[in-house]
């Protein structure tokens, strides 16, 4: 369990860090699957189904401001203000590690601080 755990908290470091203006949630799914992998771990959530869904396609769920949790990771770049919600997990000898995490992306909305001021998140300096 704790082997598992520690491959998720590098793979999550390593993609927060990445978390910047300018960059898909499509490329940070892409990111998380190869670090995953390199670990010896296996994507949790990537070909996940419920009877009668289509798997899910990504290493990555990926939510952007008010988008709904749980959302598929796509092209579409990061811009500053963007509040980015990743929730990721994975399988390592037959444990699974799960977590989440917020970065906000440079200036916020006044309302946006004012919510991640009472949450533990990661804000992202603009270039």
């Amino acid at each position: 369990m704790r082997a598992s755990g520690r491959r998720l908290a590098e793979v999550g470091a390593a993609l927060r860090e990445a978390v910047v203006p300018g960059v898909s949630t499509l490329e940070l799914d892409r990111m998380a699957e190869e670090h995953t992998r390199r670990l010896g771990a296996i994507p949790a959530f990537k070909g996940y189904a419920v009877e009668g869904a289509p798997p899910f396609p990504g290493t990555i769920c990926a939510s952007i401001n008010d988008q709904v949790v749980h959302g598929i990771p796509n092209s579409t770049p990061l811009v500053e203000g963007d509040l980015v919600s990743i929730d990721m997990g994975l399988v390592f000898g037959g444990y699974y590690a799960d977590m989440a995490f917020t970065v906000g992306l440079g200036i916020l909305d006044e309302n946006v601080a004012k919510l991640l001021d009472t949450r533990n998140v990661f804000l992202v300096e603009a270039p």
